[in-house]
C-alpha cells in the first residue's frame, strides 16, 4: 500500500521550533548568513526533521493500538532547504502478523522539485492489528 504524493514546505520557523525543542544549537538552523558561511544554499533542515512531513500525508490504513516505535532510520540523501517545495508519499512496505500483533515497515519518501530522492525515513512499528481505510 502506498498513500497519494504530498506537496509540503519547512519554513524557517518550523526549523527554528524543532532546534529549540531538540536543544539543537548550531547557527545553521537559525542564521541564513551563518549557514551560508558554512557552503549551504540557505537554511537547511535539521537531519530528522523530515519525517515532520507524515502531518501533511494522508495514511490510509490505521494501526490498532497499542502502537510500539521500535526503530527509526533517517536516510539523508541530500541536503534540504526551508522555504523550497517537497513532494512525498508513505510505503506500507512490509507488514506481518504473529501472536495477535502486527509487525509493520512505513517509508516515507521525499523528492524535490527535480524529482531527486532526498530522504528516506524507515518506521518499524508493532501494532494490535492493520485497518485499510480505503483501497489505493
Amino acid at each position: 500500500m502506498k498513500t497519494e504524493r504530498y506537496a509540503f514546505i519547512f519554513t524557517k520557523e518550523e526549523v527554528r521550533q524543532y532546534s529549540e525543542l531538540s536543544c539543537e544549537q548550531n547557527p545553521i538552523y537559525h542564521s541564513p548568513q551563518a549557514a551560508q558561511e558554512l557552503g549551504y544554499e540557505g537554511i537547511p533542515l535539521p537531519p530528522a526533521m523530515p519525517f515532520a512531513a507524515y502531518r501533511h500525508i494522508e495514511i490510509p490504513w490505521t494501526l490498532k493500538g497499542p502502537v510500539i516505535h521500535r526503530k527509526q532510520e533517517c536516510r539523508l540523501h541530500q541536503v534540504m532547504y526551508t522555504d523550497q517545495i517537497y513532494t512525498g508519499s508513505v510505503t506500507l512496505t512490509n507488514h506481518s502478523s504473529r501472536h495477535n500483533r502486527t509487525f509493520i515497515q512505513q517509508d516515507l519518501e521525499i523528492y524535490d522539485e527535480q524529482e531527486n530522492l532526498c530522504f528516506t525515513g524507515i518506521s518499524h512499528l508493532i501494532a494490535g492489528g492493520l485497518n485499510e481505510n480505503h483501497s489505493l
